[in-house]
């Protein structure tokens, strides 16, 4: 057998022990450094754990601040029309429930004169405009009146509060809004006012 034939066999062979030791002609695989500081495995579930702890910690988060939105009663009051716009408290008030949840035992109450004597006008003394409400369901609104025939020259600030009960706890809750009196050519108005 000739030189050259020996040389040829014997790199064959030494291919075939390299492919059976690494599964590569090339010779020996170059290590990772992920393989060589720590096996796969343990990688990943290092990666696994650090996911668990971090929706351990954000999802009972996630779902409080989700029941808040979701639970929490949401109640607007906004001034509509005003039925007789030549008296100064005709304007009606649209008290609508903007939240996902009923509220129970709705009242509502005025102040006249906000930040200087007050004239407080409450359900139980014009039950017609102020009555209360029961049950104001989600997207359900109602108007009510502060117009009571009452002298209130000069005051220019009223304060209309809804109070109410929160479903399942039976917490109270109350809403208010400022408006201020405007006077234009078709007569009386009433615009928001931010100073309590």
């Amino acid at each position: 057998m000739s030189k050259k034939r020996r040389t040829q066999i014997g790199q064959s062979q030494l291919a075939s022990r390299r492919y059976a030791q690494n599964g590569s002609l090339s010779g020996p695989r170059k290590q990772t450094q992920a393989q060589e500081g720590m096996p796969r495995s343990a990688l990943t579930r290092r990666a696994w754990s650090g996911w668990k702890e971090f929706w351990a910690f954000v999802g009972p988060l996630a779902l409080i601040a989700s029941l808040w939105i979701n639970f929490t009663p949401s109640i607007t009051i906004e001034p509509s029309a005003n039925v007789d716009p030549q008296r100064e408290y005709a304007t009606q008030f649209l008290i609508t429930n903007r939240g996902h949840v009923p509220v129970y035992d709705a009242r509502f109450s005025c102040s006249i004169g906000v930040g200087g004597g007050l004239t407080t006008i409450d359900g139980t003394l014009t039950p017609p405009d102020l009555r209360p409400v029961g049950l104001l369901a989600s997207g359900q609104s109602v108007t009510r009146s502060c117009d009571v025939g009452l002298d209130v020259q000069g005051n220019t600030r009223i304060r209309f509060e809804v109070s109410f009960v929160w479903p399942l706890i039976g917490h109270h809750g109350t809403r208010q809004a400022i408006f201020s009196l405007r006077r234009g050519s078709p007569g009386y108005f009433l615009v928001p006012d931010s100073v309590p």
